[in-house]
């Protein structure tokens, strides 16, 4: 590998911009090597611009400009996402946070803010645990349950909240399988498995070739398998007056409200910041 011993960091940035360019464009290359530097090498400021990067981190550097090249994502990489502006451990045991998961807590947010009854919550697929996490921080005094199928997943999410400090009751289970819980919940938040396994065409290569499959797709004949055992879990789990709040297939967001509808919920379809139908509240009226 081809080192050049008398690199500094600022040279080090160009170099990274100029190889990542030609296969992802400036602009993309700019972020990939802003999140690079920050989240591996711990580089904020132009101070260390002229610092000696050193052989260590130029390995380090050329790898991961391989491997961003070959298409594995760079949060994987840098064992590093953000999510509401906090930085959560992730590798590819869990999805990688993304934006619209941002939009679905704060929608959360409002209108837990609007109520005065809401004293437990319970995230169903929890990943990395951003999502109960991030309502730990915001509620405090909020009881906070979070369920994965995965055990690696659920290590992942316990190294998050021990870094948040946050008290979350992680569970092992799996919602298909119709568990059972002796107590109930006022909230039931879940971001499930809702892709078609057809779907994968049109997806990023990234996406499917590294982020776990397990979260990520459904049978082709099954689009709303994951909506129906959650709301057979809200009849013996959410509590009179609660709220399920659930990120959507934009596809399928008719039939996923018809089938909230079909066990007698109001179900409240949002779009998202790119226009998408993408998230839906939904209660029972008493």
């Amino acid at each position: 590998m081809l080192l050049f011993l008398s690199m500094n960091y600022e040279s080090a940035k160009k170099i990274c911009v100029e190889k990542l360019t030609l296969d992802f464009g400036i602009i993309e290359a700019k972020s990939i090597t802003r999140i690079l530097f920050e989240d591996f090498f711990n580089y904020y400021t132009t101070e260390k611009d002229l610092d000696d990067f050193g052989v260590e981190n130029q390995n380090h550097l050329f790898y991961f400009i391989e491997k961003v090249i070959q298409g594995f994502p760079i949060q994987y990489l840098t064992n590093s996402a953000y999510f509401w502006g906090r930085k959560f451990y992730v590798n590819s045991d869990v999805l990688i946070p993304r934006f619209e998961t941002e939009e679905l807590v704060e929608w959360i947010k409002l209108e837990v803010s609007k109520r005065n009854y809401i004293h437990s919550i319970i995230d169903i697929g929890t990943g990395s645990g951003c999502i109960p996490i991030t309502l730990k921080l915001l509620f405090p005094n909020i009881e906070i349950s979070a369920l994965d199928i995965s055990e690696s997943a659920l290590k992942i999410a316990a190294k998050n909240a021990d870094t948040f400090k946050s008290e979350i009751n992680f569970i092992h289970g799996d919602i298909l399988s119709n568990i059972i819980f002796e107590k109930k919940f006022d909230i039931i938040v879940s971001n499930p498995p809702y892709i078609q396994e057809e779907e994968q065409v049109k997806m990023d290569k990234s996406v499917i070739d590294h982020e776990p499959k397990i979260a990520l797709f459904v049978a082709n004949n099954q689009p709303l398998i994951f909506y129906d055992s959650i709301l057979n879990f809200a009849h013996n789990h959410l509590s009179d007056n609660g709220l399920i709040f659930v990120e959507i297939n934009e596809f399928y967001a008719n039939e996923t409200v018809k089938l909230f509808e079909e066990k007698k919920y109001i179900a409240t379809l949002k779009y998202d910041i790119q226009n998408k139908p993408r998230m839906i509240m939904a209660y029972k009226p008493n």
